[in-house]
């Protein structure tokens, strides 16, 4: 939610850089920093939006794999299994 609010504000601080530009009260160095400012920020808020899938799917996998280890299969054991063959196919691409 921060960084969201955040981006707003930098879009917003981005669009008054360009139109003080186009009078004439900023320099094209001072709007080119705004723009960048914004997609900095922007990229920022993807990395977390990313970083939080991530960190989702491994904790759904660690819990089908402890329900797996436990005795509870079911609808888990496709997750255990589709986690474990990634993680092989992870550690070949890397060898």
């Amino acid at each position: 939610m921060a960084l969201e609010s955040n981006l707003e504000s930098q879009e917003s601080s981005k669009d008054a850089y360009k139109q003080h530009f186009e009078i004439g009260q900023r320099s094209l160095l001072d709007m080119l920093d705004g723009v960048n400012k914004y997609f900095v920020m922007r990229n920022s808020l993807l990395n977390a939006q990313i970083d939080l899938k991530n960190a989702e799917q491994q904790a759904l996998a660690a819990i089908g794999i402890f329900l797996t280890k436990v005795g509870i299969a079911g609808a888990w054991s496709d997750i255990q299994s589709a986690y474990e063959l990634a993680l092989l196919e992870k550690g070949a691409c890397s060898s």
